[in-house]
């Protein structure tokens, strides 16, 4: 019986990062406009800049300048990651009480991880900035995986290293690629609404369920992947997430 109980898939949950677990919004429409500039492209409204944050780098500065060559796009891209590190990483922040929930679900022995379409090298440093890094045992970037985001594979391999099955884990995210994500690696999907997607969307788009603040993310992750939570615990994390 013990043998089993220590071969048995641990719960986990899986985050998006940008307009999930960290508010980098306005750095991204800073860094994104920073470098259409410098090739001459006007700058793009935030609201515009803030949808498209859907689409890969690369074709997401595209979009933005309105260059269609792959060299130059890929260029720009190399430029926004460049900026967002030096110029504009001072404009990202994590959301308010977001650390305070990253703790509950480690104390309650779920396993963290993180899977973006962001760079993995820029994630990682601003989740050290933020003394974030401790709380998640696997962070894969564009850089760090063969395949990106709504592909099931960086899903899948971290599902893996976090030690988890697909039927105890769940993917949180703000917008269509998530869901998209999670629902390709056979996962569950909760979505947040403090990021760059409206709730009706999210509803749309298909999240199986849909929070607002800090304290409605720890108790659906717990109760979507079968975790009992301590109820001395309740209440703690109940900032909303603006």
């Amino acid at each position: 019986m013990r043998a089993m109980e220590l071969t048995k898939p641990r719960f986990a949950v899986i985050f998006d990062h940008d307009g999930t677990v960290i508010d980098s919004l306005e750095m991204v429409v800073a860094s994104s406009n920073a470098a259409v500039v410098e090739r001459g492209a006007k700058p793009g409204a935030r609201e515009r800049v803030v949808a498209d944050m859907v689409y890969h780098t690369p074709e997401r500065m595209g979009r933005l300048s309105g260059i269609d060559d792959q060299g130059t796009r890929d260029a720009m891209a190399e430029r926004f990651y460049e900026l967002a590190a030096t110029e504009f990483l001072d404009l990202a922040r994590p959301y308010p009480a977001f650390p305070a929930a990253l703790r509950e679900l480690v104390d309650c022995g779920v396993a963290i991880g993180i899977v973006s379409n962001n760079r993995g090298s820029l994630i990682r440093r601003l989740l050290c900035r933020f003394e974030l890094a401790e709380y998640f045992t696997v962070v894969y970037g564009e850089d760090d995986v063969a395949e990106k985001k709504p592909a099931a594979a960086a899903a899948l391999q971290a599902v893996s290293a976090l030690g988890s099955s697909v039927d105890r884990c769940v993917f949180v995210g703000d917008s269509a690629p998530d869901v998209r994500c999670a629902e390709a690696a056979g996962m569950r999907a909760i979505g947040v609404e403090w990021g760059t997607t409206s709730r009706d969307a999210l509803i749309a788009h298909g999240f199986s369920r849909i929070v607002g603040s800090a304290r409605e993310l720890v108790d659906a992750v717990l109760e979507t992947i079968g975790v009992e939570a301590d109820p001395t615990r309740r209440g703690r994390y109940s900032t909303v997430l603006e």
